[in-house]
């Protein structure tokens, strides 16, 4: 509980009980010095479907009122967010929007980004990523739903593992517990044009970037493009490590952020 603040923005179809790290995300979060706090992103799990949403930008004003509400955040001390896969985006478009909303200091002063999706209709298309772009939003309603189906068929593989096979059925189940219209509306911000351009993001936000380089599901390109537009990013690129590789770097990847804010502190 007096660890360093890290709100953490959950994939695509995850939810608040994502387990980082399998059965060693409390240890090692505990370890690290963190306060972790897991929300539900808009629609999944309990937290409220929001139709009008054209844009990821916001998730400032959402990140304000988390603030504002939670005892012993945005005090001043530092606090940084944390975006995984699709939550990748949203935070850093929280971190940026809230850094102009608010005057003086910003309270969240370090951004981490996990395997994150891109903006993808401002790139050359990237290598094997087997999408087209623009979608359509008629498009991303059974593209949600396709999705969802594939990861259960994917979780089966894990039922020789009990304990992992229930907590990934766990979070699917709360990822979908109002349908799968968020996984929609992530699809339909993902492959259309942002509503902020990374190069216009706070230069007073650093940005921690992971990536790995046998990553299928968002190409390694996605990163280097982020990494390129980016005022103030640190990318860290790993050898033979998957989308998925949050779950074992989870233990070097909250220590760089609590160190990260310490030195942000120090500025």
């Amino acid at each position: 509980p007096s660890g360093l603040p890290v709100v953490f923005y959950h994939g695509g179809l995850n939810s608040r009980a994502f387990e980082a790290a399998w059965d060693k995300t409390q240890d090692i979060t505990a370890a690290a010095g963190v306060r972790l706090l897991a929300l539900d992103r808009p629609g999944y799990g309990f937290s409220s479907f929001d139709a009008g949403r054209s844009g990821y930008s916001a998730n400032g004003a959402e990140l304000g009122e988390l603030l504002a509400q939670v005892e012993g955040l945005g005090d001043g001390a530092g606090v940084a967010v944390l975006g995984y896969s699709s939550g990748g985006p949203n935070a850093l478009a929280a971190a940026h929007n809230l850094a102009e909303a608010v005057e003086g200091k910003a309270p969240v002063t370090v951004v981490g980004m996990v395997s994150p999706d891109g903006p993808y209709t401002d790139m050359d298309s990237p290598r094997n990523f087997p999408h087209s772009m623009p979608i359509t939003p008629e498009e991303c309603g059974p593209a949600a739903e396709k999705m969802a189906e594939g990861l259960r068929h994917s979780y089966e593989a894990m039922s020789g593992r009990p304990d992992r096979h229930a907590m990934l059925m766990a979070d699917l189940t709360e990822a979908t517990r109002q349908g799968t219209k968020a996984s929609a509306q992530d699809t339909l911000l993902e492959r259309t044009a942002w509503d902020f351009k990374l190069e216009d993001v706070n230069p007073q936000l650093r940005v921690l970037l992971w990536q790995g380089e046998a990553d299928e599901d968002v190409p390694p390109d996605v990163a280097r493009h982020i990494e390129s537009r980016l005022p103030n990013v640190e990318a860290t690129f790993l050898e033979g490590e998957s989308h998925s590789m949050i779950r074992r770097q989870w233990g070097a990847i909250l220590p760089a952020l609590v160190q990260a804010v310490a030195d942000a502190s120090k500025l």
